[in-house]
């Protein structure tokens, strides 16, 4: 049979980590902190083109801004 078995996926898997020194855990935690760090980078990048393009600031922008003006009181 050409394909491996469930047993030797997992075996690769482990390996695979083995390799790389970190367990399956902390691999899993990086890869949540990246897909975080992206989504945010995404975001922001996305509101800053759209005040390039329309010229409007986003209600966000106008929220935070009002919590910084509370802030300084």
């Amino acid at each position: 049979n050409p394909l491996p078995s469930k047993e030797d996926n997992w075996i690769i898997r482990n390996e695979m980590f083995e390799e790389l020194g970190i367990s399956f855990g902390t691999a899993l935690i990086v890869l949540l902190a990246l897909y975080f760090i992206i989504k945010w980078a995404v975001k922001n990048g996305i509101k800053e083109a759209y005040r390039d393009i329309t010229g409007k600031v986003t209600t966000e922008d106008i929220e935070a801004e009002q919590i910084c003006n509370e802030e300084e009181k």
